[in-house]
């Protein structure tokens, strides 16, 4: 709403609303419409295997899932939660707003996403005046958990040539 206010950008892994494309993978939606009656680790765990990279260590995706269930327990993040997070952003609605827009903005997605479709990625920057786009190879929709050095180095690299301070 406040573009003045905003000097630059980046966005992971996002879904744009407004336009003919899926917002979810056929993947995701069946994952959560199984997941949000788990009430054990299982809900953790099928998280996990739609949000990080199919490459993945299976142990790690065993370390990531113990550390969601250490999150829900401690903080409600469940089922109910993830159910609210998708409303909110099914009813967040940018595109016309996007033109608007003209700063620096990082488009970043995995080439492994299996909850939201790649090419929302790719629209997203096509709808902003200046964009740059990078996919992350063997990264999943939570890149910070799949590629964490790779991602902080294209953070690092884009935010070293887009210095606005």
């Amino acid at each position: 709403k406040f573009p003045e206010r905003v000097q630059s950008l980046i966005v992971k892994n996002t879904s744009i609303a407004g336009q003919r494309t899926l917002r979810l993978s056929p993947k995701g939606v069946l994952v959560l419409s199984q997941i949000v009656r788990y009430r054990d680790e299982r809900f953790h765990a099928a998280l996990v295997d739609v949000l990080v990279s199919p490459t993945s260590d299976p142990a790690h995706k065993s370390e990531l899932s113990k550390a969601y269930a250490e999150i829900a327990e401690q903080h409600g993040f469940g089922a109910v939660t993830v159910i609210k997070q998708l409303l909110g952003a099914g009813r967040f609605l940018v595109k016309k707003r996007l033109k608007k827009l003209s700063i620096p903005t990082l488009v970043v997605y995995g080439s492994d996403d299996q909850f939201v479709p790649n090419i929302n990625s790719q629209k997203l920057a096509k709808l902003l005046p200046v964009a740059e786009v990078i996919e992350i190879e063997g990264a999943g929709h939570e890149i910070p958990a799949d590629k964490p050095d790779e991602l902080t180095a294209v953070i690092s690299d884009w935010v070293g040539k887009n210095s606005l301070v």
